[in-house]
């Protein structure tokens, strides 16, 4: 299975009693820090912790092979071997209170996708159960309709920090 687009679009907000609020803006508002080398990033890349530093940085949507960009990131040296796997980052600053019910995010990915939230894994999509490596290849390939489909997945408000 080859893959032959990467695109990561990602929206996260919450609501509480009487609005919802945007924590992690769509489109081109939005400034993500992003790892698309050619080996497996650093293990603790999803903790909260991880300096990101020396990663590149790209405004959403983010990916290859698409005409709606705002950043095209690498892959690779070799267009008929392309890189199946890179890392995308990005902070957002939540104040808790009692009033926030639900926090949820929508996503548009192809082929699969791990979403980690404070180094926690809280969404998979089309990829095998159990560890996920740089090498792994997604269930299946999504095309059509299929990979430009956005999901929305609630998390509980206590996944957050």
């Amino acid at each position: 299975m080859q893959t032959s687009t990467v695109l990561l679009i990602f929206q996260s907000f919450f609501f509480d009693a009487c609005a919802l609020t945007t924590l992690i803006a769509p489109g081109a508002e939005s400034q993500w820090k992003y790892y698309d080398g050619a080996e497996a990033a650093a293990p603790e890349w999803r903790e909260i912790s991880f300096d990101d530093s020396k990663w590149k940085s790209g405004k959403a949507p983010l990916g290859y092979g698409e005409r709606e960009l705002n950043t095209t990131i690498s892959f690779g040296g070799d267009s008929k071997a392309k890189r199946i796997t890179a890392y995308f980052r990005h902070s957002f600053d939540f104040k808790k209170t009692d009033d926030v019910r639900e926090f949820a995010f929508l996503i548009r990915q192809d082929d699969g996708a791990v979403v980690y939230l404070n180094g926690k894994e809280i969404y998979r999509y089309n990829l095998p159960a159990g560890e996920v490596q740089f090498d792994t290849r997604a269930n299946k390939t999504l095309d059509g309709h299929r990979e430009d489909r956005y999901r929305r997945i609630s998390v509980p408000v206590t996944s957050l920090k």
